[in-house]
């Protein structure tokens, strides 16, 4: 059986400006960048697939989830929000680009698409936040502990 990569793996993955970014720095300062991270996994191939009509390959995304969680320490970061204000730091961050800005019914649809890939995801370590309900520092800390209960990382180093 081969070993899996030592260093963990975060994913983050969720809908526009639902803190992704922002809880991925912090923790990685929290946790003096011990851990590789990237934005964007499986879930948002099935819910924006579904949103603008392409049928996501669902065997295919369960297989990278499969094949990814084989192969590394992952933990899984579910960022959510509620439509509204996920709208409104869109409309009030200059670096969005307009063209993409969804309707809070489109929010709605996306949210739920994300809900139903996080349920049946593949990867075994996973969490789920509603970034309009917590704070990115305290969602880091979550993520670190998580982090430490896994064995992934020590207290000692943190």
């Amino acid at each position: 059986m081969r070993e899996r990569h030592p260093i963990p793996l975060i994913i983050y993955d969720g809908p526009e400006n639902s803190g992704k970014t922002t809880t991925k720095r912090v923790v990685n300062e929290l946790i003096n960048h011990q851990s590789i991270s990237f934005e964007r996994w499986t879930g948002t191939a099935f819910a924006y697939g579904k949103l603008y009509n392409r049928e996501p390959d669902l065997a295919g995304l369960s297989e990278m989830d499969k094949d990814i969680d084989h192969n590394f320490n992952v933990l899984l970061v579910y960022l959510f929000g509620y439509p509204g204000e996920l709208k409104e730091r869109i409309n009030t961050d200059p670096n969005f680009d307009t063209k993409y800005d969804l309707s809070i019914r489109n929010y709605n649809e996306l949210i739920f698409s994300f809900d139903i890939w996080f349920q049946n995801c593949m990867i075994r370590n996973k969490m789920r936040f509603n970034s309009s309900q917590t704070e990115p520092e305290d969602r880091a800390v979550k993520i670190r502990d998580k982090l430490v209960e896994l064995r992934w990382i020590s207290q000692k180093t943190v």
